[in-house]
């Protein structure tokens, strides 16, 4: 038996129990025949995407989103709302698979996004509970912890400004800040 997409019965948000007036909005009733770019999803990354094509792009390419249920009710549902950018770890990959400044480039990106939600939320008044905290991840090997410092260290001494906010608490510690 092949399965299909998307699954029947997704996985309900604890974090979303009404859906909101925009969740099955649709603004136009059929799909057009060609678009500049078509997004799959209209999660958080669908959101963020096409906010900053359209700042980036002022004469506005034709965008498509495609969603199979509501908005945020795939992996931005599953997550409670989360946005945490890795502004080492995943830049870390990036620069060893693909050189420095590209990995540079998706550190402030992530950091960028989240700024963009934090000016979003205010500016427009949105009735939710959004709130900026820390985080912190834990290595669990000494050659981790090493390559993510090595990473953080570089990414410091560039001035990459996503990682400028990051620090290192000794273990020691952990369970003070945790």
């Amino acid at each position: 038996m092949s399965a299909s997409l998307p699954r029947p019965h997704g996985t309900v948000p604890f974090w979303r129990l009404q859906p909101g007036e925009l969740d099955n909005f649709r603004s136009t009733g059929d799909l057009p025949d060609t678009a500049d770019i078509v997004i799959i999803g209209g999660g958080y990354s669908a959101a963020a995407l096409v906010t900053h094509i359209q700042k980036q792009y002022p004469s506005h390419p034709s965008i498509v989103v495609l969603e199979a249920r509501q908005l945020c009710s795939g992996a931005t549902g599953r997550n409670g709302g989360h946005i945490k950018p890795d502004p080492y770890y995943h830049a870390s990959q990036i620069t060893t698979e693909h050189g420095f400044d590209a990995g540079a480039e998706v550190a402030n990106f992530e950091v960028a996004n989240l700024q963009a939600v934090k000016e979003y939320v205010e500016g427009e008044g949105v009735d939710c509970d959004f709130m900026v905290t820390r985080a912190y991840d834990i290595h669990f090997s000494t050659k981790q912890h090493m390559n993510m410092k090595e990473c953080v260290r570089e990414l410091k001494e560039a001035r990459v400004a996503a990682a400028q906010d990051v620090s290192e608490v000794h273990r020691q510690y952990a369970e003070t800040v945790s």
